[in-house]
């Protein structure tokens, strides 16, 4: 079912432009919904819209808009002379974009254009990704062409847009009307083919832009001069590129909860892994030290020491310490003989450490017993 919604036209001597919706008629297969690849974009006839437009509209004579095989297949000439693809846009952004800086990406491009009898202008379709993912999950519902027509017989001279809505009544006319007329030669009436590449028709005239159209769509005063208008395009298509790749930027660098954790769950795990670390730091200074106290590379007047000293600097210290094998290997452990007094008696390799150390035979040998 076809739906029209209204805009406001453009004021020009001899036509007008409008923009309707139509509801986009998805394809099944198999249960399956997806985006056409054929678009009535214009009824077959005389159509009018639900509000009483064309009829009701101001400096309008026509009652009905008109489209028959001599329209249409002027429209259609008019499509091929120019040699481009129509791109659909979303919300008319391509109509808009001049005016509020922001990028016009297509939904889908129209590659031709055919008319049938009784149904009206067709257009071939070819969908980018993510327009016709659009479509097809009727996240985007509604098809606006926008198209200027005469004011006297309601013809339609020209497809000049069309785009993805989801809000039929538009409320940004205004803008539509003035930037489709900076496209239209305000000089010569109807003479609609004038401007268009490949009409056949020949002129010495150059075609010119109402610079009032222009200063109008960059929100300039009309007295402004042709250098500071320049500069403000300059600076609009700037700005333009400008977000363009601040949207490609953002979208590369876009948040995925799937790569993080929350903040509180990566603290509980970092505390978890903190004392982990902790306790098997401790459990091997703590085997270090006893096996270096077995082979005597730690004496016990030294245990108290190394004890308390951090894991890296024990390490450190046993890499190069050597056991004393005349310490770990005594038959009575360091200690005099059983029911022995008198005199202590040490090995040669025993008397050395005392030695080094500055322990008297005695205190040395008191040691070992204490160990023991």
């Amino acid at each position: 079912m076809t739906k029209h919604t209204s805009t406001k036209p453009a004021h020009h001597p001899q036509h007008c432009v409008v923009a309707l919706a139509f509801e986009i008629e998805l394809e099944t297969e198999a249960g399956t919904a997806s985006a056409p690849t054929r678009l009535r974009v214009l009824p077959d006839g005389l159509f009018n819209a639900p509000d009483g437009r064309p009829g009701n509209m101001e400096n309008v004579t026509a009652k009905s808009w008109v489209l028959n095989r001599q329209v249409a297949q002027a429209v259609i000439t008019r499509f091929k002379a120019r040699g481009l693809e129509l791109p659909l846009d979303y919300e008319h952004q391509t109509l808009k974009s001049a005016e509020n800086g922001l990028p016009a990406p297509a939904s889908g491009w129209i590659t031709d254009l055919t008319y049938e009898p009784g149904v009206g202008l067709l257009a071939d379709v070819r969908w980018t990704d993510a327009g016709g993912d659009y479509v097809a999950k009727r996240e985007y519902k509604y098809l606006s062409p926008v198209f200027p027509f005469d004011k006297q017989t309601g013809e339609v001279l020209d497809l000049h847009s069309v785009a993805l809505t989801n809000k039929p009544g538009l409320t940004v006319l205004g803008a539509i009307a003035a930037m489709v007329a900076m496209t239209l030669d305000d000089k010569h009436d109807n003479d609609f083919s004038r401007r268009l590449p490949g009409s056949g028709r020949t002129t010495n005239e150059e075609t010119t832009m109402d610079k009032t159209k222009v200063l109008v769509a960059l929100g300039l005063a009309l007295d402004t001069g042709d250098e500071t208008a320049l500069t403000a395009l300059s600076s609009t298509v700037q700005k333009a590129k400008s977000l363009e790749a601040e949207v490609v930027a953002l979208k590369a660098n876009q948040f995925d909860p799937a790569k993080h954790i929350p903040l509180d769950e990566h603290k509980k795990v970092t505390v978890e892994l903190t004392a982990l670390k902790e306790s098997q730091a401790k459990t091997e200074h703590e085997q270090l030290v006893v096996a270096a106290l077995s082979d005597a590379r730690i004496l016990p007047a030294n245990e108290a020491y190394w004890r308390k000293q951090p894991l890296a600097a024990l390490q450190e210290f046993l890499k190069d310490a050597k056991p004393l094998a005349a310490l770990s290997a005594t038959q009575t452990g360091g200690r005099s003989p059983a029911g022995g007094g008198g005199a202590v008696t040490l090995s040669d390799d025993e008397m050395a450490v005392c030695k080094s150390l500055g322990l008297t035979p005695e205190a040395y040998a008191k040691s070992k017993v204490d160990q023991a």
